[in-house]
């Protein structure tokens, strides 16, 4: 008879050796025991989502890398980080993420990472298969004007630029209440992300250009 595998997630360890142990096994007499650890977790999220069943399915990922050197100095790194074993009020852990400090961003390295709040997480989500062709923040309607929507809805407008102007205008008092956000104020290095995030988007408001995510 095949025993059940029973999945679980466990805080990061290492073994008697002093490296970092990505899962762990166990036969017991009614099932097999498989102990992942946060980081064993993230480190096989990063290697699927640089492969091209995960680019197949979410097209935004194609071309991603990890440039990590090794699941050891990913395991190092993980565990000298900001936010790394925080969790927000739903218990959850803080979300690994690729695209704050850099726009667009394909990499994961040491350099493009940092952990976040699962709400700060979502803030830059472009939503490229619903939009489609038009700008970050627009929609057409079925009235043939055009839908902004920043997490809520922001009206119909004449055209694709209008809507997404209106977008860029709440999307920055949006960045500009994170950046002072409790949870977060002591956030270095996330902090400063967001910051540059809105004076990007302050940038491309002034100068009548698209914000690119």
């Amino acid at each position: 008879m095949v025993k059940p595998i029973i999945k679980e997630y466990v805080e990061d360890f290492k073994d008697f050796k002093g490296c970092w142990v990505r899962e762990k096994g166990t036969n017991t007499p009614t099932h097999y025991r498989r102990e992942v650890t946060r980081a064993g977790s993230l480190w096989g999220n990063i290697n699927s989502r640089c492969k091209a069943p995960y680019w197949r399915k979410y097209p935004t990922y194609i071309g991603t890398e990890n440039r990590f050197s090794c699941f050891e100095s990913f395991a190092d790194w993980c565990n000298a980080q900001y936010g790394y074993t925080n969790r927000d009020r739903s218990g959850r852990y803080w979300s690994l993420d690729k695209d704050l400090r850099v726009l667009g961003n394909r990499v994961y390295s040491e350099d493009t990472c940092l952990f976040a709040p699962n709400w700060v997480n979502t803030l830059m989500i472009a939503c490229s298969a619903v939009r489609g062709e038009f700008p970050v923040g627009v929609n057409l309607h079925r009235s043939g004007k055009y839908i902004a929507r920043c997490g809520d809805y922001l009206g119909l407008y004449e055209t694709p630029q209008q809507a997404h102007k209106v977008w860029q205008e709440r999307k920055l008092d949006i960045l500009q209440d994170a950046v002072r956000h409790s949870e977060i104020e002591n956030h270095i290095v996330l902090v400063e992300a967001l910051y540059n995030q809105a004076v990007k988007i302050r940038s491309d408001l002034d100068n009548d250009l698209e914000t690119k995510l």
